[in-house]
């Protein structure tokens, strides 16, 4: 049997753009969440971004705030329990260390249930701890028992989109243009330093350093 070709990540990006664009149509920002993120992979999430970068579609990106009322307690249960009075979202199953991944989810969070004033502590801390590299990308982990808490300055891919889709999201819901200049900023670096063309089509690297053969 002849091996089945390979379906080019740009051409997936293509269908899951345009299945999510029907799910940010309806407002269900939880059906979002479960279909790309907590069921399936990050990496899907990866794509949507791509489909972003590359087939210059922004509706899955800066999409109008979910048409729909959260149960605030909910939320103010998830804040109790993850995230610090300084905007820190914390990794209660692993040593309360944080990660890039964990802000942007709570970012996208804090955007689903409309409060900018956590929104805005957590991309705080996040520009203030982990956007420490040379470029816009985020140190992937925080360790609050290590001296400096950043120890490897290398990214993860999966929480600098999420970052800049939260931001993208914050941009379009309260106006503010250094949110979107932020994300662009985010989007710009993942663009340039993360996405390679290989024989078997455009790829996203998991992190900028580590991931590539001389």
């Amino acid at each position: 049997m002849k091996n089945q070709p390979i379906k080019r990540p740009l051409q997936k990006a293509r269908h899951i753009n345009t299945k999510l664009s029907r799910f940010i149509a309806s407002g269900d920002i939880y059906g979002i969440a479960q279909h790309y993120y907590a069921a399936c992979s990050p990496l899907k999430i990866a794509a949507l971004i791509i489909a972003s970068i590359f087939l210059s579609t922004t509706l899955c990106i800066a999409a109008s705030p979910a048409k729909i009322t959260p149960d605030p307690k909910l939320w103010a249960n998830y804040k109790q329990l993850y995230i610090s009075t300084e905007g820190r979202v914390i990794d209660t199953g692993n040593q309360n260390i944080s990660h890039s991944e964990g802000q942007g989810t709570g970012m996208l969070l804090a955007n689903a249930y409309h409060d900018q004033a956590t929104f805005q502590k957590l991309w705080i801390w996040t520009q203030k701890n982990l956007q420490i590299r040379q470029d816009k990308l985020f140190a992937w982990r925080w360790q609050p028992a290590r001296t400096p808490a950043v120890t490897d300055l290398n990214n993860a891919s999966d929480g600098d989109i999420l970052i800049a889709w939260a931001l993208y999201r914050a941009a379009q819901q309260w106006n503010n243009a250094a949110y979107r200049h932020a994300a662009q900023q985010i989007s710009r670096d993942i663009r340039t330093k993360l996405i390679r063309r290989t024989a078997y089509g455009w790829i996203l690297l998991p992190g900028a350093a580590g991931f590539e053969k001389n």
